[in-house]
C-alpha cells in the first residue's frame, strides 16, 4: 500500500511540475505583454496613482507606511509618489482621529473622478480582450487572479 501512495505522490508532482512548467513561461510572457500595454495606453491616471487611489478607495484612509505595505512598496517610495499626488490635487492629507500625531492620506474628488475614469477604460479595454469568453470563463479567470494575487502578497509580506 505504502508503495502505491508514494507512486500517486510522484505522479502528482510530475503533473504539478509539469503545469508548473507551463504557467512559469506564460507569466513571464504575461508580465512583458501588460509592460508593453501599458506603453501604449493613455488613461487619465498613471498606473502607480491609480493603484495609490484605487487602495484608498477599497481601504480607506491610510497612514504612508501601511499604504506601503499594502502596495509592497517601501515608505519612501510611497511619500514621494503621495508629494507628486498633491501637487496634482489627487490627495490630501488629513489628522487621525484616533492618534492627533498621525498622518493619514485621503483621496481628493478630483482623484476619484480621474480614478473613475481611468477604470471605466481599463475596464472596456479588458472587457473587449475577453469578448469572446464566456461569463463563467471570465468569473473562473476573476477567481484564480485573486488566489494568485494573494498569495503572490502573502509569499511577499510573510516574515
Amino acid at each position: 500500500m505504502k508503495e502505491g501512495t508514494n507512486m500517486a505522490k510522484s505522479a502528482g508532482n510530475l503533473e504539478r511540475s509539469g503545469s508548473v512548467a507551463r504557467i512559469e513561461p506564460e507569466l513571464a510572457f504575461l508580465a512583458r505583454a501588460l509592460e508593453a500595454a501599458q506603453k501604449r495606453r493613455v488613461y487619465p491616471l498613471e498606473r502607480a496613482h491609480y493603484l495609490l487611489i484605487d487602495t484608498l478607495e477599497k481601504y480607506g484612509a491610510q497612514p504612508v507606511g501601511e499604504l506601503a505595505r499594502r502596495l509592497l512598496l517601501d515608505d519612501s517610495t510611497v511619500t514621494r509618489q503621495l508629494a507628486v499626488m498633491g501637487e496634482l490635487g489627487l490627495l490630501r492629507r488629513i489628522g487621525s482621529k484616533e492618534d492627533r500625531r498621525m498622518t493619514l492620506i485621503d483621496v481628493t474628488a478630483k482623484g476619484r473622478s480621474l480614478a473613475a475614469e481611468t477604470r471605466t477604460q481599463r475596464r472596456e479595454r479588458i472587457g473587449n480582450l475577453l469578448e469572446a469568453w464566456s461569463d463563467e470563463e471570465r468569473a473562473q479567470f476573476a477567481s484564480m487572479i485573486e488566489r494568485l494575487n494573494a498569495e503572490l502578497f502573502r509569499s511577499l509580506t510573510a516574515g
